[in-house]
């Protein structure tokens, strides 16, 4: 579970990090690889917390983003 959530990861803006950019892109991205995946930029922190897989899914209501 990530709780990091203070500093530049605390409020992650449209378009900016992988978050940010399903939120632009308005589509999930799922991934089982996320170790080698292109979205992922730090991929010496995902392989030090053993990540595998990832699902992130943007915050639609009413056709609307919420960010």
């Amino acid at each position: 579970m990530y709780t990091h959530i203070n500093g530049s990861h605390g409020h992650v803006p449209v378009g900016k990090f992988k978050v940010g950019l399903i939120a632009e892109k308005r589509k999930p991205h799922l991934t089982n690889h996320v170790i080698g995946d292109p979205m992922v930029d730090n991929q010496e922190w995902a392989i030090k917390e053993g990540m595998v897989g990832f699902a992130g899914y943007p915050l639609i209501v009413q056709d609307r983003l919420v960010a």
